[in-house]
């Protein structure tokens, strides 16, 4: 292997020798041609063209910035944004996070100089500002990420992230008594799947997040193979959430059907659905797909997966129209499990059906009968008001 000037290795990656403005002479990691990743052992060649390339750059009187990528604003805009974009359906949130707090106060940083003096600026800047604790985690967590990502493409031989909850402050709510009334009561739920004021998709989304206690991703990732007949209830497989192909937990669960939830899920298939989307639904429809619009904008299109801004946004109006007060979907999920529990429900078995199983060793050698599951979600007591039913059954809205 022909040997170059100006390049050693460290720990298998390459560096090479420059000579800066600034500086004087300094080592820098060296990198791919487009930017995109470190450099290391039998990669030689590539960084000896790197490392003329820099040298004329800075011998030109021009920043080597190299187009941005090497700072952390083109890092993150060229490498880590596209990479969680591939991986995680809320990548829009790292952006947001990362172009709100981060960049104004790194961006323009090298990747390999940033310290943890530097992410911790940005995390105090962040608790300067009042946001909510969960916010200045999301935050780091973003940081945390793309410094991840900075490693394994051999930016990085460490990371910056050192923090603990002395700079990151203790885990809580911003609005200390918002929680304990995060919930739906029976009559609130009962007034979400029956009224009438709430147009027939929606109440059939309601009912699946209530009465099916399931996360509002997975809901909009059901698609109709999902339900399947069965004794003495019929069966919900959660197996995705959105359309990323798994659930938040990875784990596919089993939910049983009840049957007030299972009346409204036949009336949706027989009349709701031809009527809004011209045809019967397949195996592999969504059960809730995003409907037609009905105002203007940009928008979900017909037919696809409904997202959490869609559904937040149209469960607002809702309890306006039925002048409740604002909550978020997910309490629907409490509501439903809340109902379970006060009902008679058993906590260890109901939790097989609503959460990722436990790792306890006992658990693993324990399972209980489809029936025993059932009687868990059956004993709910709740009901649709009898003239909405004969009502939704005739016609779709």
């Amino acid at each position: 292997m022909r040997k170059h000037a100006g390049i050693q290795v460290r720990h298998r990656k390459l560096w090479v020798r420059l000579k800066t403005p600034q500086k004087g002479w300094r080592w820098i990691r060296a990198l791919s041609l487009d930017g995109t990743r470190g450099l290391e052992v039998g990669e030689e060649d590539e960084a000896a063209e790197f490392r003329r390339r820099a040298q004329a750059i800075l011998d030109a009187g021009e920043e080597l910035g190299l187009a941005g990528d090497f700072t952390i604003a083109g890092y993150s805009a060229k490498r880590f944004i596209p990479y969680q974009k591939k991986r995680i359906r809320s990548w829009e949130d790292d952006d947001d996070r990362l172009r709100l707090w981060v960049l104004p106060k790194i961006g323009a940083m090298q990747v390999a100089e940033v310290q943890p003096r530097h992410v911790n600026d940005v995390i105090q800047a962040a608790r300067g500002a009042k946001k909510a604790p969960r916010t200045v985690r999301n935050v780091y967590s973003a940081i945390q990420g793309l410094f991840r990502l900075a490693r394994l493409d051999g930016l990085r031989t460490d990371t910056p992230c050192i923090l603990t909850k002395a700079e990151l402050g203790k885990i809580g709510d911003k609005r200390k008594e918002w929680r304990a009334g995060a919930l739906f009561s029976r009559e609130e739920l009962q007034n979400l799947i029956s009224s009438p004021k709430v147009p027939w998709d929606r109440r059939v989304y309601y009912a699946a997040c209530g009465l099916g206690m399931l996360r509002p991703g997975e809901v909009s990732g059901l698609r109709w193979r999902h339900l399947v007949k069965l004794e003495p209830l019929s069966r919900l497989v959660v197996a995705t959430s959105y359309d990323t192909g798994t659930t938040k937990t990875g784990v596919e669960r089993w939910m049983p059907v009840h049957p007030v939830l299972a009346a409204i899920l036949a009336e949706w298939k027989l009349s709701g659905w031809p009527a809004e989307f011209g045809r019967a639904p397949g195996p592999n429809d969504l059960i809730v797909p995003t409907p037609k619009p009905t105002n203007r904008g940009p928008r979900v299109g017909v037919g696809e997966v409904r997202d959490e801004h869609f559904s937040w946004k149209r469960l607002q109006k809702d309890l306006n129209a039925l002048g409740l007060r604002r909550r978020r979907v997910h309490d629907l999920r409490r509501a439903g499990i809340t109902l379970a529990r006060e009902d008679g429900a058993e906590r260890d078995v109901l939790r097989l059906c609503t959460h990722q199983p436990p790792t306890d060793v006992m658990e693993l050698y324990t399972s209980f009968g489809w029936a025993k599951l059932c009687a868990q979600i059956s004993c709910i007591r709740i009901e649709r008001v009898a003239q909405v039913v004969s009502q939704s059954a005739g016609k779709a809205e």
